[in-house]
């Protein structure tokens, strides 16, 4: 690795970063979609120019990204959230996973797909954003309204679910093969790393962080964390799954202690910056021509799965118990591919045991779909209204 290549290539992506976001901006557009544009720019297959020259460092930035960006989501997660909105939540995400999974598996199927492109396809269509969707309720100040809080609560077990979906997903090590007893243990295998976690690091980690707090040093603080972060990233990758799920459990037994706060903000920075690199490595591993290839696939995927997100949510809700507003709201908040879409998608690529295309179909759908995500929030009352006004006619003649 040429140090000089790596600052050439850090002083491109950064630049064009800049000029991207403020373009998004300015027409208010998501920044995760400004990340992806200036990979795609500056990525090895577009032309005429090939900005990046050592995508192999950019590599190893991209394991940074999605290890803290995932140490993250954990310290988002909240056991006591879950708690309080009830045992309601869980079976919803439950109900809304067992559909949108089946379904992503079927639509793989019915394109002709292998079943291991239509498996990772299913796992991808699943999860939602946490990142889009809390972002916009926050800077729309809709955080407190209680459509919000189920689909903050359902985007915080979605997560949990998506980690277990890396963890069995990253046990598919054999390209071009499937077998469920390769599921079954990798599984097993999340399952005894994750008691581990619960009977070793949960006793240990909080009282090192609590003393470390008490000194009152930002400096002693982030590199504890950075080294509890990385430390659970290693072990589990000795134990053969994937890094994301050790940051993402460090990060969930911080968030439950009262000294949380501390950590996130000052780790912010930090993750702010390899998150960036995170999202400009997937747009750097897009080609724009197997997008053209694939236009109708993509453009057909996001046409079907936009509704059926939208429609197994509400379904999901209601059977689980919510009213027609609540059910409707989540179910349009939550019509889109999330962040733990890409990164299930970069461990098919990274891993080669998916079809070459799978990849930037699936970053395409995500990224239109992220798109259309503030459309439909926005969209939500009148739906609703309209909705209500064709339904109350039928409910009264009942």
């Amino acid at each position: 690795m040429d140090h000089r290549i790596l600052i050439e290539d850090w002083a491109v992506v950064m630049a064009v970063c800049t000029l991207v976001l403020l373009v998004c901006r300015t027409f208010k557009l998501p920044l995760v979609l400004g990340y992806i544009l200036a990979g795609v720019i500056i990525g090895p297959y577009t032309p005429p120019h090939k900005f990046v020259t050592d995508l192999l460092s950019i590599n190893v930035f991209t394991d940074l990204g999605i290890i803290l960006l995932l140490f993250h989501i954990g310290l988002e997660f909240s056991l006591q959230k879950i708690l309080k909105l009830g045992i309601k939540v869980l079976v919803a995400t439950f109900l809304k996973t067992l559909l949108m999974t089946s379904f992503g598996f079927a639509v793989g199927l019915a394109l002709g797909w292998n079943r291991l492109d239509s498996i990772f396809l299913g796992a991808i269509l699943t999860i939602s954003s946490t990142a889009i969707v809390g972002k916009y309720l926050l800077e729309h100040k809709q955080m407190q309204e209680h459509s919000s809080q189920v689909m903050l609560g359902t985007l915080i077990v979605e997560d949990l679910v998506a980690i277990l979906i890396l963890t069995v997903l990253s046990g598919i090590v054999t390209p071009g093969s499937f077998a469920p007893a390769t599921l079954l243990h990798a599984a097993l295998k999340g399952a005894v790393f994750i008691l581990g976690f619960l009977f070793i690091v949960i006793p240990l980690a909080p009282r090192l962080l609590r003393k470390v707090v008490r000194l009152e040093d930002s400096e002693i603080l982030v590199i504890t964390v950075l080294g509890l972060c990385f430390s659970a990233s290693v072990i589990a990758v000795k134990c053969g799954l994937s890094p994301a799920l050790g940051a993402f459990l460090i990060g969930a037994v911080i968030a439950e202690m009262p000294e949380a706060q501390p950590v996130i903000r000052h780790m912010a920075p930090i993750r702010d910056m390899f998150t960036a690199m995170f999202f400009v490595s997937v747009g750097l591993l897009i080609d724009p021509k197997l997008l053209v290839q694939y236009a109708g696939p993509i453009l057909l995927i996001v046409l079907i799965t936009i509704p059926a997100k939208l429609i197994t949510c509400y379904f999901a809700n209601r059977l689980a118990g919510y009213g027609f507003k609540t059910s409707l709201a989540s179910g349009m908040g939550l019509a889109q591919v999330g962040e733990f879409s890409f990164i299930i998608a970069q461990i098919s690529d990274a891993k080669d045991v998916t079809s070459p295309f799978l990849y930037s179909v699936a970053v395409a759908v995500a990224v239109v779909t992220t798109v259309t995500t503030p459309i439909l929030i926005r969209g939500t009352p009148a739906v609703t209204a309209y909705l209500e006004k064709i339904f109350s006619p039928v409910r009264r003649s009942a």
